[in-house]
């Protein structure tokens, strides 16, 4: 009997190529999230259908790992802070649902460092799923160990090198929170790590970004080594992926808007990648698991009875957005009526639209409409500033496209986002004159690049959350007249 003898490096080469015809065959799908913030339960809109949710996302994972392919699921960051669940379980319910669901990769984005890095550090001590990202130093903070700037994972017989990057957090998360964190620029940290990966064996490389849309075009435009962008932050939907010319391969650039409303879907085929999103509809119902909705409702159910008391009423649809709108122009005016309840001056209030997280439908009000409008543990906080920092607020506020601002104020915004007028009290802002307003906590340590504040004369802070303001004011106005109901006015104006 004769045997076949096989040089070994013919072994190896069969061995090789067949593990590459397998996985070409199979196929790999990376399928990622961003940007959920707390949305557990689906999202209604202005009619009877609802939108997301935690069980409908994971019968839609668990039909595309039944597919055969090799699957990859990932997020980009924010996975937490937007909903009553956060405010009550501090992200202790998203983890538990994030390490069921099976993510095999994630990024932090600025949202998870709201309550401080002891408490991210012991949420994130629970995770299943590698943490990247390469452009914070947290050494010396509780978080310290915990975060990689790379990982290479072989899935579906290819080696994919996935790496994270966040926004710079100082402007964006209150300095106490972040102390002895230390952000790099965002894009040369992620291009020197891509090369790693590369350098490593990496034949795809995909990043994680909590960028926003601009800055991973920017990156995808500087990249020799990247593959795909997986983004979030700016809560850009794309229904298909994007692709841009990179230096020397087109790159890939997906998102999924926001509040897990879509899943993101990207396919993986002989170089070739191509995303999609999905929307999660009422279709995917009947798919859901019994034993997931049994687990959710082990939080729910607590969190019912405290968010479920009614308040008060809406009128008429509140909506957030700029340059003005009903609920942004109601809060700034309940901010400053408050000073004067406490005996204050306050020539205006201002309040940044990211305190606002959500419309405030017609109709009755109850505390979790509160708490998922108005999310963050922001206090009231009393300032005064001189005139020239008055008018140099103003400047940012035409330059981010407005605030919400109470109705003592009139700005006039160029078409070049310039502020051409503007008066508080129907008066012209003077350099020199001393003024007070009402604001919150977060924005008078400068966030949302709010800087001129931290320059005030004098600062009050009180132990007031807005929230708690917002609703008295909810329950006053609608026992005084039935709800509440504000007429956007001509506070600010774009040309």
């Amino acid at each position: 009997m004769h045997l076949l003898r096989i040089p070994l490096y013919l072994l190896l080469l069969l061995s090789a190529w067949c593990a590459e015809t397998q996985a070409q065959e199979k196929g790999l799908l990376i399928v990622h999230t961003n940007d959920i913030h707390s949305q557990i339960d689906p999202l209604s809109d202005d009619t009877t259908d609802t939108t997301g949710g935690f069980l409908r996302r994971e019968a839609v994972i668990d039909s595309l790992r039944r597919s055969g392919k090799a699957i990859l699921l990932v997020d980009a960051g924010d996975a937490v802070q937007g909903t009553p669940y956060f405010t009550m379980y501090h992200g202790r319910a998203d983890m538990v649902l994030i390490n069921r669901l099976g993510y095999d990769v994630i990024t932090p984005g600025n949202h998870e460092f709201d309550n401080g890095t002891e408490a991210l550090a012991a949420l994130y001590r629970k995770a299943r799923p590698e943490i990247v990202n390469c452009n914070y130093d947290v050494s010396g903070t509780p978080l310290d160990g915990l975060f990689k700037a790379g990982i290479i994972k072989e899935i579906g017989g290819v080696k994919t090198g996935i790496l994270g990057v966040g926004v710079d957090l100082q402007s964006m998360v209150d300095a106490e929170k972040i102390a002895g964190i230390v952000c790099r620029d965002g894009i040369a940290a992620a291009l020197h790590t891509a090369d790693s990966l590369r350098k490593c064996g990496a034949e795809l490389i995909i990043v994680l970004s909590h960028m926003g849309i601009e800055q991973d075009t920017l990156l995808a435009r500087r990249s020799k080594d990247i593959d795909l962008i997986v983004g979030g932050h700016s809560h850009t939907l794309l229904t298909r992926s994007l692709n841009i010319a990179g230096k020397d391969n087109p790159v890939c650039i997906v998102q999924t808007g926001e509040k897990g409303l879509h899943l993101g879907v990207v396919s993986y085929d002989r170089g070739r990648l191509d995303g999609y999103t999905i929307p999660l509809t009422a279709r995917y119902d009947s798919l859901a698991s019994p034993e997931t909705k049994a687990l959710i409702d082990t939080f729910r159910q607590p969190l019912e009875k405290t968010t479920g008391t009614v308040v008060g009423r809406a009128l008429h649809r509140m909506k957030i957005e700029r340059p003005q709108s009903a609920l942004s122009d109601f809060t700034a005016d309940v901010l400053a009526a408050q000073a004067c309840k406490e005996n204050r001056r306050c020539d205006f209030a201002l309040i940044n639209m990211g305190a606002i997280r959500r419309d405030i439908a017609q109709g009755p009000i109850t505390r979790g409409d509160i708490m998922a409008c108005y999310p963050f543990e922001n206090r009231i906080c009393y300032l005064t500033l001189r005139g020239r920092e008055v008018r140099q607020l103003f400047d940012i506020i035409a330059a981010r496209g407005g605030e919400g601002v109470s109705r003592e104020v009139r700005l006039i915004v160029s078409p070049d986002k310039k502020a051409k007028h503007l008066t508080i009290g129907g008066k012209r802002v003077r350099p020199w004159r001393r003024y007070c307003m009402a604001t919150t906590d977060f924005v008078a340590n400068g966030g949302d690049g709010m800087t001129p504040l931290t320059r005030c004369l004098q600062r009050t802070d009180t132990p007031f959350l807005l929230r708690d303001i917002i609703a008295a004011a909810i329950k006053d106005s609608t026992e005084k007249s039935g709800g509440i109901s504000v007429a956007t006015g001509e506070r600010i104006i774009c040309e």
